[in-house]
């Protein structure tokens, strides 16, 4: 373990419990989707406050190992507090990776969202996982839909295997743990017409093809 990370981590830390707290943190967020047989079925991300040190990548904070003191870390980051000397850690490119994704959280609720089945990444068991619409990130979750990593798809998109199938996301319900009040739904809507002229495009373009060859022969 390593005690200590550099000052100017104070400031990277401090934002990102930020946009934590604003984006996922005591918010019970209900995502739906679609299955294979065309079901809706429900994935369940809750966040709170005790996660968000284990999502930095950080093992403890205080004088001494054996004490995570993670509503701690939390209080202090939000109140910019935090005293980046107490941070004990084991990997700092962990740490720095951890940090660099944690920021693109508000991913998480927009539109081209999955979610994906369980499976393993680096030995660690997830029940399920939400990933942004790009190749940028992934929050696994475990029981009750309690995050327990991030998986960086940027850099390794080798990274996005460790997912299994991945079923999109039509809507995104949000309930308020702190203030009892439900938030205002997020809600997808997938243009068919556009699919259709996709497609024919694409008909198009074979017929065209087809055409060409049979003119060569």
């Amino acid at each position: 373990m390593n005690n200590g990370l550099p000052e100017e981590y104070k400031g990277k830390i401090v934002d990102i419990a930020k946009i934590y707290n604003e984006t996922i943190n005591n918010i019970e967020i209900k995502y739906t989707y679609i299955t294979d047989d065309n079901k809706r079925s429900t994935k369940t991300l809750s966040a709170k406050n005790s996660n968000f040190m284990h999502l930095c990548g950080i093992s403890y904070y205080g004088d001494k190992e054996g004490e995570k003191n993670s509503n701690l870390f939390f209080k202090d980051c939000l109140a910019g507090t935090l005293r980046v000397e107490k941070i004990i850690y084991s990997n700092i490119d962990k740490v720095d990776m951890k940090l660099r994704i944690l920021k693109h959280l508000g991913s998480l609720l927009r539109r081209g969202v999955t979610v994906c089945n369980n499976g393993v990444f680096e030995q660690l068991d997830f029940e399920g996982a939400i990933r942004t619409s790009r190749d940028i990130m992934a929050l696994t979750t475990i029981k009750n839909g309690i995050p327990n990593s991030i998986i960086d798809l940027h850099t390794n998109k080798a990274n996005g295997s460790s997912l299994k199938k991945n079923y999109r996301v039509i809507k995104i319900e949000r309930f308020d743990k702190i203030n009892n009040e439900k938030l205002p739904d997020i809600k997808f809507r997938f243009d068919k017409s556009r699919k259709k002229t996709q497609r024919a495009i694409r008909d198009n373009r074979k017929q065209r093809q087809n055409k060409s060859r049979e003119e060569q022969s």
